[in-house]
């Protein structure tokens, strides 16, 4: 009796588990991924590692893992994305993207042209990270807005977004 109660309680677990858990592992709020980061918030070398043979086995440029940090690629992604970002990115070989920015691109077409690549909205996450694609595309506009809008001064540490809930797989980890 004991060991059908045992039993029937883990199968309760693992459905509650699967009930709080998003299919691919992630759930992002409206505004994650936009606040400013502190200098002290850096990658680990594993972390380093993960990426770089991510990216490179992406056909992105060629990145050394040994130089990351004094690169201006590396530099600039490190200071632009979490450490769980590019974990996130080393799994699935795109950046995890906010529903904020996400929309941005869906209603803004983009078609840059950055070497030999075009960046557009259906490959961008391939390359940039969510706080550097609101960087380049959307703060210049809202910086015009008056009031200022919500995403802007969370962008600039003026405001904490009002629901934020970024969760990450362990597989992402």
């Amino acid at each position: 009796m004991k060991l059908w109660l045992f039993i029937m309680f883990l199968f309760f677990i693992l459905f509650l588990s699967n009930l709080f858990t998003s299919k691919e592992g992630l759930k992002i709020g409206k505004y994650d991924y936009l606040f400013p980061l502190l200098p002290e918030e850096t990658w680990g070398q594993f972390t380093i590692q993960k990426f770089v043979d991510k990216y490179n086995a992406m056909g992105n440029d060629q990145l050394n893992a040994y130089t990351f940090t004094e690169d201006e690629k590396g530099s600039t992604l490190i200071k632009n994305a979490l450490e769980s970002e590019a974990l996130y990115y080393a799994e699935h070989g795109r950046w995890p993207y906010n529903s904020y920015v996400t929309n941005y691109l869906e209603s803004n077409p983009i078609n840059l042209k950055v070497g030999d690549v075009t960046i557009t909205k259906e490959n961008i996450a391939n390359y940039y990270p969510n706080r550097y694609v609101y960087m380049l595309l959307i703060a210049p506009k809202e910086a015009l807005i008056e009031p200022l809008p919500e995403s802007y001064q969370i962008f600039n540490g003026a405001a904490l977004p009002k629901e934020s809930f970024t969760t990450l797989s362990n597989s992402a980890i």
